[in-house]
């Protein structure tokens, strides 16, 4: 009786402490799980509102893109615009230089015809002077009048003589002074066709500088216009770059929640996986990370004013640099080779890339080349490594992309982030 009492005693003591023992496990797993379940459910949220900002932010980015293209193409009518009226204005400005040389070559002709003028009225008022001389002379020798000298004459032979005399000095007389009257008339004449001649031109430089001066006015306009929708241009690619940096934060903490919600409940559990971003125009940033250091354009270096055709992305000395599209390798320029004259001074170790769609990249100041001229590389190829060759401070990959054309040495310079989105 004590035995099996003893023993039923015992059976509730282990059953007791059995359960004791068991409930506290039970309880702990079940916790345990539910906290993992909750952290993925508040992961699942959040990933789910950053994917949605994310995909509004490559929507803003589209649009400013379009913005962004259309622009340029109003940029590039303007541009279109000041060339032709520039041309107009050198046209007009060769014709203005064309008829001041006409006009000092026709005042020279007015002024050789005053000379000319003044000069045969001198031999008028000469042959006038000596005229009155010798009647003078003719005077004091006694000879007051012509019947005088005639009615002197000894004989018939005497006055004829006399008389023919008197006929000749007058016929040459008035023979000279006709002939110079009428030379006169005549370089008058010519005077007067030259100098018609002279208001015609300046008639003609006044229609041109008119026209020059409207045309000068078309131009500024032009170039205020093309100015102001750069300066919007500028905007655009500023808030497209705030836009793709903040994009790119959002992509990080979206692999970051991703790595989490992969790794919940499992201890030390990493996934990282980097992945390059392509573009709208099917570009993809060429080297992994998404910083920018100096961006397109001007910009001023030691107090001076100098334009920057590319984008600097910093990135440790070695790291790939990535064909930001299909193509083919057009240079592979080593920095010991790239000396002034080459085209490419300055760039160090570089190579550029022709893309299926004409355009070219270029890529500078690498450590090592790993592409050669002639190559078909793929998109997201690595072709070079980072470095700081040529003219640069610091290690970064400076990238440009440059327009369609035969030559891409003289190519325009476009700016990159229209082109690619980093990563």
């Amino acid at each position: 009786m004590k035995k099996r009492h003893l023993t039923k005693l015992l059976a509730i003591v282990l059953a007791a402490t059995m359960s004791v023992g068991v409930l506290p496990i039970t309880v702990s797993a079940t916790s345990s799980l539910d906290q993992v379940q909750n952290k993925k459910q508040q992961l699942a949220e959040k990933l789910d509102n950053l994917q949605g900002k994310n995909k509004e932010s490559a929507e803003y980015q589209a649009a400013l893109d379009e913005q962004i293209v259309v622009m340029q193409q109003e940029i590039d009518i303007y541009q279109s615009q000041e060339d032709n009226l520039n041309s107009e204005i050198s046209a007009k400005e060769a014709q203005i230089s064309q008829l001041n040389s006409q006009l000092l070559d026709t005042q020279r002709e007015v002024d050789e015809k005053n000379a000319e003028i003044e000069q045969k009225e001198q031999e008028k008022q000469k042959t006038i002077d000596q005229l009155k001389e010798r009647m003078v002379a003719d005077y004091k020798a006694g000879q007051t009048t012509t019947l005088d000298l005639l009615l002197t004459a000894d004989d018939f032979g005497e006055f004829m003589a006399s008389m023919e005399y008197i006929k000749r000095i007058a016929k040459h007389d008035q023979d000279l002074i006709e002939t110079l009257t009428q030379q006169v008339e005549e370089i008058n004449q010519n005077k007067k066709e030259v100098e018609t001649k002279l208001s015609e031109l300046e008639t003609q430089k006044s229609d041109l500088e008119a026209q020059l001066d409207e045309v000068r006015i078309q131009y500024d306009e032009a170039s205020s216009v093309r100015a102001s929708k750069e300066a919007a241009q500028a905007d655009l690619n500023a808030k497209k770059q705030q836009s793709i940096q903040y994009q790119g934060d959002i992509q990080q903490e979206i692999q970051e929640i991703e790595e989490q919600y992969e790794n919940a409940g499992q201890p030390n559990g990493t996934n990282q996986i980097e992945t390059g971003t392509i573009s709208g125009s099917g570009y993809m940033w060429p080297v992994p990370g998404r910083a920018m250091g100096d961006g397109y354009g001007s910009r001023v270096l030691n107090g001076k004013v100098v334009n920057h055709w590319g984008i600097d992305i910093p990135a440790p000395l070695g790291t790939n640099i990535c064909a930001a599209k299909s193509g083919t390798v057009v240079v592979s320029l080593d920095e010991e080779f790239n000396k002034q004259g080459s085209g490419y001074g300055g760039y160090g170790s570089v190579v550029v890339i022709q893309h299926d769609d004409g355009y070219y990249t270029l890529y500078a100041h690498a450590s090592a080349l790993l592409a050669y001229e002639g190559q078909r590389v793929e998109q997201g190829q690595v072709i070079a490594k980072v470095g700081h060759s040529g003219q640069a401070y610091g290690n970064h990959l400076h990238f440009e992309v440059r327009d369609r054309t035969k030559e891409p040495k003289t190519a325009r310079k476009l700016n990159p982030l229209n082109f690619v989105s980093p990563s």
